[in-house]
């Protein structure tokens, strides 16, 4: 990503950055071990979002947290070191006072996944096994 995403919270920007120690972080905050399971989850949260605006329906607690964490995380993933004291609740509270923020940190941790490159080498094709047996008459 070429320009960094900051968050302000109460006057103090925050750098986020997403990956891979986001969602291991993000994994601890959800107690799921595992990458697969974390990422699934916040799909699951994401999709769910996109069908309860569509729907006009709310959301849960369970939700509300989980955007807070996926936040966290991302402030935790560019700065380990730096003591924040952030915790869902203002994260929260800011998505309710500016929704809008929300679309650029979705849009910033789909981008900042790992994805597999491409490789620019060309897979040899497997060359078929030959019978080389021969055959030789008998005198």
């Amino acid at each position: 990503m070429d320009k960094a995403l900051n968050i302000e919270l109460n006057g103090t920007p925050y750098p986020l950055e997403f990956g891979y120690g986001s969602v291991k972080l993000l994994g601890k905050y959800l107690n799921d071990d595992t990458y697969d399971g974390t990422v699934a989850i916040i799909q699951q949260l994401l999709s769910g979002l996109s069908d309860k605006e569509q729907k006009g329906k709310k959301l849960s607690f369970k939700m509300l947290d989980c955007l807070g964490y996926l936040v966290i995380s991302g402030i935790e993933n560019a700065d380990p070191d730096l003591d924040h004291g952030v915790k869902p609740k203002h994260i929260v509270d800011l998505l309710f006072s500016e929704p809008e923020m929300l679309i650029p940190v979705v849009e910033a941790f789909v981008d900042q996944m790992p994805k597999p490159k491409e490789s620019k080498k060309k897979i040899p094709e497997k060359r078929q096994a030959t019978n080389r047996r021969t055959t030789r008459a008998k005198a």
